[in-house]
């Protein structure tokens, strides 16, 4: 049995954004869809077949936050521009691209304690892995 793989992502970049300090990540996972082609002629049980097209998923990073580390990622929400993820260092393979765009960034704190930041990505297209 292979050896659990731990999460050492040293460089997610959304955009042109160098995103640091990832306290964690959750990748929705690939999804295809399946289409009932039950019929008359069905005896026992239904019938599916899968679809031709997936659906990637979406992404969301835990950070912590510094506003003066980094460009306002709130921007890329507001304008859906279609950015780029890049995740290195998530054992091999190495690298891991995808382009998507931003759902959602928020930002969260409490008195005397770090602030963090979510980002949701939702993603489009063939995920790259190399």
């Amino acid at each position: 049995m292979a050896a659990p793989v731990l999460l050492t992502a040293t460089d997610v970049t959304v955009g042109v954004t160098a995103v640091s300090k990832i306290l964690s990540m959750d990748w929705s996972g690939i999804e295809r869809g399946v289409v009932d082609v039950t019929h008359t002629l069905s005896s026992v049980a239904r019938e599916f077949i899968p679809t031709d097209l997936y659906d990637p998923g979406a992404v969301t990073f835990e950070v912590e936050f510094d506003p003066t580390d980094n460009q306002p990622l709130d921007d890329l929400v507001l304008a859906a521009a279609t950015v780029t993820i890049d995740m290195a260092g998530l054992g091999t393979p190495n690298l891991w691209s995808a382009s998507g765009f931003m759902t959602s960034f928020s930002i969260s704190g409490t008195n005397e304690e770090m602030m963090t930041a979510s980002i949701g990505v939702k993603f489009t297209g063939v995920i790259a892995v190399a």
